[in-house]
């Protein structure tokens, strides 16, 4: 702590260094002023604290995806749709946790053409719940971009549309019958 009361951080290294007969002579050290680099990282944790917070409040769905498909991160309304955690969720790809078997290999591709931005962002797929539910949910993609042209995560935000669509059929069997 400073005379004026800041706070100051220091990384050191000190060495014993010894006489020719290998007894301790003296400590030789170097501190290194580290300040700046603690409230850059204490602004950035809160940073992801803010952002952890509005991906765990906001209704939609939100999952943020690797380049391979893996999910990084899996927020709560994901959670209540599907009735996994995002510890059981976490690192497994995809394709391997939510869709229907028929839908994999045409997911597959899509996810594809999405990593290269050959396809539109905004796209409809089916997720298998933990009950074995399907629900069908709208989905909106932002690649963010890494090193040498591959993506560094994918953002979904969804929602699900599948009481809406029943809803709709509903109307127009209704109207059909009338």
């Amino acid at each position: 702590i400073a005379r004026d009361g800041r706070v100051i951080w220091f990384h050191c290294d000190a060495r014993m260094m010894r006489s020719e007969d290998g007894r301790p002579s003296f400590i030789h050290g170097v501190a290194f002023d580290i300040t700046d680099l603690k409230r850059t990282e204490e602004q950035l944790q809160e940073e992801r604290n803010v952002a952890s917070a509005i991906l765990d409040t906001v209704g939609a769905l939100v999952v943020v995806l690797d380049h391979e498909g893996r999910v990084i991160r899996f927020n709560r309304a994901c959670e209540r749709t599907t009735g996994y955690s995002q510890e059981e969720v976490e690192g497994k790809c995809i394709w391997d946790l939510f869709l229907p078997a028929e839908d994999v290999f045409r997911y597959r591709v899509m996810f594809e053409q999405l990593r290269a931005d050959q396809i539109p962002n905004d796209y409809e797929t089916y997720w298998v719940t933990r009950d074995g539910s399907q629900r069908l949910i709208a989905w909106s993609t932002t690649v963010l971009p890494g090193s040498n042209d591959a993506p560094a995560y994918i953002i979904a935000s969804g929602t699900d549309i599948t009481e809406r669509k029943r809803l709709e059929k509903a109307v127009l069997d209704i109207s059909a019958r009338e």
